[in-house]
């Protein structure tokens, strides 16, 4: 939901998104995630998953706003685990901020996209699909 994967804050969604983002501006990431490294490497792979091997992550589904500053972040992941093999979804939700998904029960995106999550991950728990 909405993932956080690269701690260098470098995407471009950060200046291309940044008039229709209410909170995650370059500014506050940057400053999120040095408090986060306590000084290490922002491109350590055990801090930024966008920089891992993807090779063993499971299957990973992946929802994120379109008007958000991670937007460009969550695209690249789903790039980079489709080419490690990853069994991997991405679904962007356009007009949509960072985490919009706790709108559940209160904005139809919401509630769709918790729905599309559900549907999703049903068969990959072997779960029937009207539990």
């Amino acid at each position: 939901m909405s993932p956080w994967v690269d701690m260098t804050v470098g995407n471009q969604t950060f200046e291309t998104n940044r008039e229709t983002e209410a909170f995650f501006y370059r500014e506050v990431v940057h400053s999120l995630a040095a408090a986060y490294l306590g000084g290490t490497d922002p491109t350590d792979p055990l801090a930024s998953p966008l920089y891992a091997d993807l090779q063993a992550l499971p299957p990973t589904y992946i929802q994120v706003g379109g008007d958000e500053t991670l937007l460009g972040e969550s695209v690249q992941f789903d790039v980079n685990a489709r080419a490690a093999g990853v069994d991997v979804r991405l679904d962007v939700f356009p007009d949509q901020l960072h985490t919009f998904q706790m709108g559940a029960g209160y904005s139809p995106e919401s509630t769709a996209a918790i729905r599309q999550l559900a549907t999703w991950v049903r068969p990959k728990l072997g779960l029937d699909e009207s539990m």
